[in-house]
């Protein structure tokens, strides 16, 4: 009779357990050179990156386009849901921003008398935002309206001034320094600045915004650095461990976050509030680093691979979940 029972309940068992998990598929992108990195996603599933002074984008299929301008290296940083792409491009001492259209024509932009002007992001409306600064290398907050006109702006009191995301209410965010701190900043699209700080924190970083005004970044207290959330009326979520040492990166419109660990490994923090590491797998690979994810939850950024004593090369990746 025992032995009967103990075969029911273990044919129940096989029965109704939970299927098993599926398991992340990764792709690696290597586009040739010493680095490739992978730097926005859009909700199809287009990708932009760069390697050395050369552009590209990806299509969900695999195809891959790259693109160029005259003598400038360029830096892709955004890619909106359609097509388009911002970024900045350097040559010598002068950054310039440039737009993308999906035919492949490169628009530039500065603000007059800009040396330096980086775009950062970048969303449906084409509405552009980054940082700029002149011969005085004091870093200004810009926004470009989809009719080319440049604003510049700085909270008060800023020294600095770093803008970092925009969703596509037209609601800015980033970070700026004062003579003292950190401090993390929103802009909305009427032009209103709000200031903030997670509380107790000697240096707030805001890295990213979602459609619903959700706000992911890092920020540093007395015992070290830690992920935070900030709603969007205004109440904070902090999270990981002085050991995590967490680095937010991206937050999507599910209020799923993606960045990187102290050990180098990357994570994801699920609207729940659970977090998972992970890394990329094979012999001598290090500094797993996302940078961005979409809403369908596939994670991009680029991993470390050693090829020898002192050396070694950037390698995008590509995470679905």
């Amino acid at each position: 009779m025992y032995k009967s029972g103990f075969r029911a309940l273990f044919v129940a068992a096989c029965l109704f357990s939970s299927p098993a998990v599926a398991k992340p598929r990764y792709v690696t992108l290597n586009m040739g050179g010493s680095q490739t990195f992978l730097t926005s996603i859009n909700t199809g599933g287009e990708i932009v990156g760069f390697s050395g002074s050369n552009s590209f984008v990806r299509e969900p299929d695999g195809t891959i386009t790259s693109f160029t301008l005259d003598n400038y290296a360029l830096w892709p940083t955004s890619i909106n849901d359609s097509g388009y792409i911002a970024g900045f491009g350097y040559h010598s001492d002068n950054q310039i921003g440039f737009l993308r259209d999906p035919a492949g024509t490169i628009t530039t932009f500065a603000p007059s008398g800009a040396t330096m002007t980086q775009a950062t992001a970048m969303n449906v409306s084409l509405t552009i935002t980054g940082l700029t600064a002149g011969a005085d290398h004091v870093q200004h907050g810009f926004v470009r309206a989809s009719d080319g006109t440049i604003t510049t702006f700085d909270p008060v009191d800023s020294t600095q001034t770093a803008p970092l995301a925009i969703n596509d209410s037209g609601t800015i965010v980033g970070r700026y320094s004062t003579a003292t701190m950190e401090r993390g900043f929103i802009r909305d699209s009427s032009g209103t600045i709000t200031t903030f700080d997670v509380p107790g924190a000697t240096n707030t970083q805001p890295k990213s915004i979602n459609a619903a005004g959700w706000i992911t970044g890092l920020f540093r207290d007395a015992s070290g650095q830690h992920g935070f959330l900030r709603s969007p009326d205004g109440a904070f979520t902090t999270f990981g461990s002085v050991h995590a040492r967490l680095d937010p990166r991206c937050i999507n419109n599910a209020g799923v976050v993606t960045g990187v660990s102290r050990n180098s490994h990357g994570f994801i923090r699920k609207a729940d509030g659970s977090i998972k590491l992970f890394k990329i797998e094979g012999d001598k690979i290090h500094e797993t680093n996302p940078t961005c994810l979409n809403d369908d939850g596939v994670v991009i950024g680029s991993y470390f691979q050693v090829m020898g004593h002192g050396f070694g090369t950037q390698i995008g990746f590509i995470r679905f979940p």
